[in-house]
């Protein structure tokens, strides 16, 4: 595709941080940054020229960590169980007997996006709550952040589990006095009733991805890794690309628990010499590149691995997924299977244990760009970034947390000394350390201007500053959702900013960014988002907003997301 886009406030995000007002795309790429008639000197039958009359464009949004299949499998297939739009329990169970009453009996309800923060009752969903409204049909719900999960008793009978069910390795069953379950299914116990669920086929995860990718393109989003999707996803992502329904281009990774047979102990190592689809398999629009192991659970789910008790529950630190043997092994394994590795860690002992894995492999290949990642990377204490500097770790921060869950982090999970420094951007960027923010889209809307805004300002969903000290420039926050989060897929060369040679991937705003002031930020809309040259989505034309996804969580209060 051919397009010339003049009298623009073209921020290109170079190494000088300079401004253009033209640019040029030609079969894709970016072949002249400059005045209107130095672009205009490239253009080539057929072309199109695009006016801008003054708007602001940037590189294209790249959201280091979400998923898009199981997005689209949340929004569009599965009961809604979040607040809002529920306030109660009551709520919930309701929705779930008015599900019964449309499935055939003995048939599976799945439900989404529970938070016991959140609702009235302050407490989690039991089997006897979901029991009342659905007798005849197992029910398995997942939690807002996943990694907790619950299910009414008829779940728990087919999944075999009773009062002399062990708790399974990195994971627990939550039970009653008298050792009954309750229905509460911590991280891996969940495994039990989950892989029971019928899961999406192919034609279906492929429609879910172009449901997505109109979602995100209305956010600017313009290349996503995907650290984690079902068996038989990148497959969808081949056959949606291929039939035009998913533009978005895609940095896929193999999950460590979707290479395990269903039937195989937690403890087994994936042979990864007989994977199907090996580190680096694909092109610009679709590549896999990461494994994805997980060390720890949620911090609001209780389940991420802390140090230090939680500040609610001092009985509580947190599950460790995997003793760090095993997770040295997976490390060393995916290492020299050529896997780029990414290992959810949100607590800080997860974060320590992830340290000393990605430690035992540089020790043995250190001459190597590894580019390990933490994902998430939520608790990091200063001395683990400074180790992470040291090994040259990289992370992709879940920075939206700061505003979806911050006020209950200082307030309930983490407390005032803890909670504040959730996500410290600042302490990493001054270390030299490389990352990404992102939404970990299902878990909160898919939104990169807000993931900016939040990085600098701070500002949590009831409009407290969360340890203002870690807030980034609004360049610096920009930069994060474009070119540093290149780098952490080793994209730096082709995306992230906008210079000759590079995909002609771009974003038209509303207005400037770095000049409205870092509170002003949120205000912006995407106009246009551009894909090597093509025109995905004109708000002018297609209608909608970025935030449409974060409105319709809430349709009487756009401003509460949760």
């Amino acid at each position: 595709m051919n397009l010339i886009i003049t009298n623009a406030n073209v921020i290109t995000l170079d190494d000088r941080s300079s401004r253009a007002e033209a640019v040029a795309i030609l079969g894709g790429r970016i072949v002249r940054v400059g005045t209107n008639e130095e672009a205009m000197s490239m253009a080539v039958d057929p072309v199109t020229v695009l006016d801008l009359q003054g708007k602001t464009v940037v590189p294209g949004f790249v959201e280091s960590h979400v998923h898009p299949v199981m997005a689209a499998q949340f929004n569009l297939e599965m009961v809604n169980c979040g607040t809002p739009p529920n306030r109660t329990i009551s709520d919930i169970v309701e929705k779930l007997g008015e599900a019964a009453k449309q499935a055939g009996r003995g048939e599976w309800i799945s439900g989404r996006g529970f938070d016991d923060s959140l609702v009235e009752d302050m407490r989690h969903i039991t089997r006897q709550d979901m029991d009342a409204a659905t007798p005849n049909n197992p029910v398995y719900i997942s939690y807002v952040a996943g990694h907790l999960s619950y299910a009414n008793s008829r779940a728990l009978e087919l999944a075999g589990v009773t009062r002399s069910t062990p708790d399974p390795v990195g994971g627990r069953i939550d039970r009653d006095a008298n050792g009954d379950a309750t229905g509460l299914l911590y991280e891996r116990a969940g495994n039990l009733v989950r892989f029971l669920v019928p899961q999406p086929g192919i034609s279906q995860m492929v429609d879910g991805l172009e449901w997505a990718a109109k979602q995100m393109l209305k956010t600017g989003v313009t290349s996503l890794h995907d650290t984690g999707n079902p068996i038989g996803g990148f497959s969808a992502y081949q056959i949606a690309a291929r039939q035009g329904k998913f533009p978005i281009r895609a940095y896929v990774a193999r999950s460590f628990m979707s290479m395990l047979e269903r039937e195989s102990p937690l403890d087994v190592v994936p042979k990864y010499a007989e994977a199907e689809i090996r580190s680096g398999f694909g092109g610009d629009d679709i590549k896999v590149g990461i494994l994805k192991i997980g060390a720890d659970g949620s911090i609001q789910g209780h389940s991420g691995a802390l140090t230090q008790p939680y500040y609610d529950r001092p009985d509580e630190s947190g599950i460790l997924i995997m003793p760090q043997e095993q997770l040295n092994v997976l490390v060393d394994q995916g290492n020299r299977a050529d896997f780029q590795v990414g290992i959810h860690g949100n607590g800080d002992a997860a974060i320590d244990a992830i340290l000393d894995a990605f430690e035992y492999t540089l020790d043995r290949y250190p001459k190597r760009d590894h580019r390990f990642r933490i994902e998430h990377c939520q608790a990091v204490r200063e001395d683990q970034l400074d180790r992470m500097a040291e090994m040259d770790v990289l992370a992709s921060f879940f920075n939206l947390h700061v505003y979806h869950w911050g006020d209950r982090h200082r307030d309930l999970f983490l407390g005032p000394e803890r909670g504040p420094r959730i996500s410290p951007l600042k302490s990493a960027l001054d270390r030299g350390i490389k990352f990404g923010g992102h939404s970990d889209w299902f878990v909160t809307p898919v939104d990169p201007m807000l993931n900016v805004h939040t990085a600098a300002t701070r500002l949590t969903r009831d409009g407290n500053e969360l340890g203002p000290e870690f807030c980034l420039t609004p360049e610096q926050s920009l930069r994060s959702m474009t070119i540093d989060a290149a780098y952490l897929a080793f994209e730096e060369n082709d995306k992230g900013t906008i210079e000759q040679g590079k995909l002609g991937d771009v974003v038209v705003l509303s207005d400037d960014p770095l000049a409205v002031g870092a509170r002003g930020i949120d205000d912006i809309e995407v106009d246009a988002t551009i894909i090597g040259g093509r025109v995905l989505y004109d708000r002018a034309v297609d209608g909608g907003s970025r935030k449409d996804e974060r409105n319709a969580r809430d349709p009487g209060n756009s401003d509460a997301y949760f």
